[in-house]
């Protein structure tokens, strides 16, 4: 077990990916009780207020194509600039809301890629 059920991590693509955003960060302006996030985990997605994001809140991978026209990726770019806890991965190959860096990219190898970046949150939120 990797030690984050008192933390959920949270996550989607495309539409799901900003829920998880505002989960995890509209929750409090809303006056809705949840767990501090152990990570949220974004594809193709984007938080539409970054006013209000809580910047050091829980670590965030994102991973979205700069040419993604359904999500465009200038929201993700400046979130990621905004707050050094935002890992922002750029692919031109990946596809809209797939977790895979690119279509070649085996299951195996997206999913251990993912198990190691929850690990590593774990291990850092003490888990």
């Amino acid at each position: 077990m990797l030690g984050l059920a008192a933390r959920p991590v949270l996550g989607g693509s495309g539409a799901g990916a900003a829920s998880a955003f505002g989960v995890a960060w509209l929750a409090p302006w809303l006056g809705i009780e949840r767990p501090d996030p152990g990570g949220i985990l974004c594809y193709s997605g984007r938080f539409a207020w970054p006013s209000l994001c809580r910047a050091g809140l829980c670590p965030v991978f994102a991973l979205h194509n700069p040419a993604d026209e359904t999500m465009p990726i200038g929201p993700m770019r400046a979130l990621s600039q905004a707050d050094p806890g935002v890992h922002l991965v750029e692919s031109f190959e990946q596809d809209h809301g797939a977790p895979r860096i690119h279509p070649r990219e085996r299951r195996p190898d997206t999913f251990g890629r993912i198990r190691a970046l929850l690990r590593d949150w774990a291990e850092t939120a003490g888990g």
